[in-house]
């Protein structure tokens, strides 16, 4: 091949490696603290939250999460009976997840 060819790859090629590269080195459970700045239940009780990191008053992370209706309502709960008030916009919270990263959706926890 001559140097002045170039390799072209697919969008599905490249989303593909890198789903597979969060998978192998962040597929597991694992805690974190952010911000929830806009928590996003929906109707059907899924949970779709907007996490941010802040320092100084800026955002230097930002991530969305997936919260499924099952979890969310036993979440909930819990988070009522322990803090005295459900979750909401604006919360720092501390949470166990595991990183996904979708080839159409992108990446979420």
């Amino acid at each position: 091949m001559e140097s002045s060819q170039r390799i072209v790859h697919s969008l599905a090629e490249i989303t593909g490696s890198i789903g597979r590269c969060i998978k192998r080195f962040y597929g597991i459970h694992r805690w974190a603290k952010a911000e929830i700045t806009k928590l996003n239940l929906f109707r059907n009780g899924n949970c779709y939250p907007e996490l941010v990191q802040t320092e100084n008053g800026k955002t230097i992370a930002s991530c969305k999460g997936v919260i499924w209706s099952r979890t969310y309502n036993k979440i909930n709960q819990k988070f009522i009976e322990t803090v005295g008030s459900p979750l909401a916009d604006g919360m720092t919270v501390v949470f166990e997840f595991y990183t996904v990263f979708d080839d159409r959706r992108g990446l979420s926890l």
